[in-house]
């Protein structure tokens, strides 16, 4: 159990092995939520208050969810705005 599936650069290798479309969605999904967080958890370290770092996940998160489930959207995370720390 590696990192390297976590990777940018093995993740297209990974989602081919799953043969369902449901679960390959799903894992797509989290990918995205991965993204997100690595990119708040850059925000935070360059001075972002922890609490307005969770309510800024969290925010994200119940987005993406929602688009994703009312208009089966598909996220990208280089779209992803974050606020100035």
């Amino acid at each position: 159990m590696g990192v390297g599936k976590y990777a940018l650069r093995h993740r297209a290798e990974w989602l081919n092995k799953i043969g369902e479309a449901g679960v390959r969605r799903r894992a797509e999904f989290f990918y995205q939520q991965l993204d997100a967080l690595r990119k708040l958890r850059q925000a935070f370290t360059k001075g972002m208050k922890p609490a307005m770092a969770r309510l800024t996940l969290a925010r994200k998160i119940a987005a993406i969810t929602l688009t994703v489930w009312k208009k089966g959207a598909h996220f990208d995370a280089k779209q992803l705005k974050l606020p100035a720390a």
